[in-house]
This record gives structure tokens, sequence and C-alpha cells, in this order.
């Protein structure tokens, strides 16, 4: 009886293979992993300071920091909230994909190695800004639920809610939502006269759902005249590419707005910056092409290795794996096992979801950068697509409870293991959370205006610390006029700080760093960095 009972639940046994391997892979990842600081560390702020802060706004992913504020139901430190998170993305997109193409057919072993890759994939476990893993996962479970019906106007008014929560979770995603929802009401007025009460239901729930969303979430994601957030994600993926071409010393990520007003002027959002400078932002956008391809071979060939040693040779692995994809398919074509037109005729409705979503999340990876997080989901969603379209034929065959367990046996052996390698191979310098902890050991408990260009390391500290970033000072103000301003007394010296251009030009800061203790400072080095303390604050 039991023998048949797992017979009749291969998936079952599949999936608790694949979630074993994926606890063996993340085991222990506080012990090799750094706090991520900016966005990542934003969104854990949000979802805790939640029930005193209510909702973030639109544009910064109100459901992530929900997501965290649940989270931390579970854990309320800040350190083990952040590394809960990146261990339960990490775990989760995997597991998610695998039912997402269970859902669309894809042979079980199939299903499985893939999902096995995607675990140990590059852009898996070393995308720390795990934003886009939460909106891939979303975006998967309203893919996967989109099969069910078996009218296009219900499958699609699925999709539309799955947009609208992923819009919530990365603004960008908003113009999926918009395209769907317009072809959502163009296909219900086609059938309005074979529809249901059911389908009129359907609608309004959609409508209401998505008028609820922006007035709970205080407005829309994405606005197409405001795209300050959008601005501030192409400055410095334009200065990255305008530097490479110049051969500028200026660093593009600290620098980037007085970049951006070299080549576009007083622009402040995209569209002013393409009307500004056509010419140039058509260049950007264009070498941008190549490296998306570049970066989509890295992120989802390279591996964490399981034939040679973790971190040796990973190219040489990548290559294997690459080689072996190309030598099944070429078999399984040759072999016209592979029915492209009939796996295209009968899986349209996914098909068309699916390449909605390939195309306007390339227009990000185009128009921005094609960063790792960005190219997380394009990919995922070319993966989706190829699998559809590379289904081979169905095996008249049953699997047996053998060829099922043997196959999850050999995946839960060969997963590596991130904690035994790099605690047996290496030390993992983490110098974000060694700061953090630096600062934290001082035990100052009078106000503090930190200035840092780390990202906001008061996340991580206690009330009595306020983080100035870099950005604010001012153009052409003095370093002893913005420290009066600020009322500063702690200053994290690194190379971010140094190399941004209103404090690199500064002489009042360099005469400064020259003999802090002449200021009243104390020096403490934390690694290659400098922590700067006043005095006063270490004697009360």
């Amino acid at each position: 009886m039991f023998k048949k009972f797992l017979s009749a639940h291969f998936d079952l046994i599949m999936f608790f293979a694949l979630f074993l391997c994926a606890l063996k892979f993340t085991y222990g990842m506080p012990n090799f992993m750094d706090i991520t600081l900016f966005d990542e560390s934003s969104y854990l702020s949000g979802g805790v300071n939640f029930l005193k802060s209510g909702i973030t706004g639109a544009q910064v992913g109100p459901i992530y920091s929900i997501w965290y504020f649940l989270l931390s139901l579970i854990t309320p430190q800040k350190f083990a909230l952040y590394y809960l998170n990146q261990q339960i993305l990490t775990i989760l997109l995997p597991l998610i994909l695998y039912v997402t193409l269970r859902a669309y057919k894809i042979p079980i072993l199939n299903s499985a190695i893939i999902t096995f890759f995607m675990l140990i994939a590059k852009v898996n476990l070393d995308v720390f800004t795990k934003v886009y893993h939460f909106a891939t996962i979303s975006i998967l479970i309203s893919l996967a639920l989109a099969q069910k019906p078996k009218t296009f106007t219900s499958s699609i008014a699925i999709a539309t809610i799955g947009a609208l929560v992923g819009a919530y979770i990365r603004p960008e995603l908003f113009l999926t939502f918009l395209i769907f929802f317009g072809i959502y009401l163009l296909s219900f007025l086609f059938k309005i006269k074979n529809l249901k009460i059911k389908d009129y239901i359907i609608l309004g729930a959609v409508i209401i759902t998505s008028l609820c969303a922006i007035k709970i979430f205080r407005g829309m994601p994405f606005h197409f005249q405001n795209g300050d957030r959008g601005f501030c994600a192409f400055g410095p993926s334009f200065g990255v590419n305008w530097v490479r071409w110049t051969h500028s010393t200026l660093n593009p990520m600290t620098n980037w707005n007085e970049i951006m007003q070299i080549n576009f002027g007083t622009a402040t959002t995209v569209k002013e910056a393409l009307l500004n400078n056509p010419i140039l932002f058509i260049k950007h956008v264009l070498a941008n092409i190549p490296r998306t391809c570049n970066q989509m071979f890295k992120c989802f060939m390279l591996h964490t290795n399981i034939l040679l040693p973790p971190l040796v040779y990973i190219y040489a692995e990548a290559y294997m794996l690459i080689s072996a994809i190309f030598l099944y398919l070429f078999v399984l074509l040759k072999n016209k096992q592979i029915p492209i037109k009939q796996n295209f005729k009968t899986n349209l409705r996914p098909i068309f979801f699916i390449s909605i979503y390939l195309l306007t999340s390339l227009i990000s990876v185009l128009v921005i950068f094609p960063r790792t997080h960005y190219i997380l989901f394009t990919g995922i969603m070319l993966i989706l697509l190829l699998c559809i379209l590379l289904n081979p034929k169905e095996s008249t065959k049953n699997h047996s409870l053998k060829q099922i367990m043997i196959p999850a046996l050999i995946l839960f052996i060969i997963t590596p293991s991130c904690f035994f390698f790099y605690n047996k191979t290496k030390s993992i310098p983490k110098p974000t959370e060694q700061i953090i902890r630096a600062i934290d050991d001082l035990h100052i408990k009078a106000p503090v205006n930190l200035l840092e260009a780390e990202g906001s390391l008061n996340i991580y500290l206690d009330n009595n610390y306020c983080s100035y970033p870099e950005y604010s000072k001012q153009p052409d103000e003095k370093y002893w006029d913005f420290s009066k301003r600020q009322n500063l007394n702690m200053i994290v010296v690194s190379p971010p700080l140094l190399e941004y251009s209103r404090f690199r030009a500064d002489t009042q800061f360099h005469e400064f760093l020259a003999d802090p203790e002449k200021y009243g400072y104390k020096v403490i080095p934390i690694g290659e960095k400098k922590l700067l303390v006043q005095k006063s604050l270490l004697n009360n």
C-alpha cells in the first residue's frame, strides 16, 4: 500500500528531495555571506518598522517590505532576519520553478535537473538583493495557476493579478500589468455575448483588487512622468558604460550625478535623458545587448561546482553544462522527439503570457543595465519559454518508483555544501557585518550622526544612530559647514566616500583626514576602512 502511495506521488517525492538538496546547499549561510546594504536593507527596515511607519510607498516594493515584516515575527533580530530571508528565497525560487515546470507538463526528471542547476546557479546564491527573487516567485505562482482555467478570459485574469502583485514588488512590472489588464478587458468585450455570471464576478474582483492595491499602497508603482527611481537606476548604469568608453577615473557608482550632467544636462528622468541626448542614450542601450548575453551565460551557466572543487575552473563546468544541454537537444531533435510546432500550438496561452513578461523585462535590462537581479527574472522567463517549446514527446511508459528515487538520491549526494566548503577551505571576509559589529561594540548611547557611503549602516544599529549618506553634502558646500549643519560625530572612511566628487575635491575634508586626532576624533582601523569617532562619544 505504501509503495502504491509513493508511485502515485512521484512529484511529491522529487519536490521533497529537491527541498533537502536546497537545505544542504544553503545550510550555514550566515557563515559565508555578508550583509548587503542599500535597497535590500531598506526593504528590511521597512518591514521591521511596518507597525510604526506603515506601508512604504508604491515605488519601493511595499509587498516585499510586508514579507520582511512577516519574517520579523519569526526572528526580530535584524542580522538573523536578513540571513533568514536570504536562505528562504534561495530555497523557494528553484522549488517554485519546479512546480511551474510541472504545471506546464515538463517531464519530471527534466524539471528536477533544471531546478537543481537553478538552485546552485550563480544567479540564485550570489544575488544578495533578493527582491527580484520574491517578485519572480510570485509571478511563477501566478503563471502556474493561470494554467488551470479552461477559458483564456479566466486565465488572463489570474495572470493580471499576478502581474499586479509583482508590480508592487518591482515597479517596472507595472507595465506588464497594464498590458495584461488591457488584453483582459478586450478579451472580455469580444466574448461578452457568451460570458457567464462568474466571468462578470471575476472582472469585478480584478478591478476592485486593482483599485484597492492603488489605494492601500498609496498610488501606482510606476509614474511615467516622474521617474525619479528609474532615473536613479539609470544614472549609475549609464555611468558604468560611459567610464568604459572614455576611460574616465570617475567612479560611476558614486559620481553618476556628475556624469549625467556632463552627458544629459538637466535631465531628471529617463525620458528627459533620451530627449536631451538620444544618440548617446541609444548607444548605451546597444552596448547593453552583448553585455546581456554575456551576463545571461554567467548567471545561469556558472554554478557552484559539483565535479571540480567549488571555486576552481568554474568556467570549465559551465562549458560542460552548456555542452550537455546542446548534446541532449541535438539527440532529441535528430530523433524527432521534440514536436516544436505542436508544442507551440498546444501552449499558446502560456507562451503568450511568458513572452510579454520576457519583452517587458528586457526593457529594464537594456535601458538600465543587465544587472544580475534583472537578469534573474528575464532568464527564468526565457528558460520557461524554451522548456515549453522544446518539451520532448511524452513517453507512454510510466516511471517506476526506482526511476524516481535513484535520480533524487543522486541529486542530493552531488549537491555541494557551501557551509562545508567555505568553512573548511578559506575564510570569507564580511566587511559590512564587521564594521557594523565594530560600531555596535562601542556601546555608544548618545545620539550619533554618522557620515558614510556604505548604504545606511544605521539600519542594523540602535535607534540613537542616524546615517547621512555622502550625497547629503551639497555640491559647493565645504566640509566643516556640512559637518556643522549635520552635527557629524562619526565617519566611516572608505573608498566610496573618498571617491565621491563632493569629498574628493574638498581640501577641508582632506586636511581633516590628515590628522583627525587634532580635531578631537579617535581613529579605529576596521579592515581596509577607518572609523573616526568623536572622543566625546567614547567618554560618555
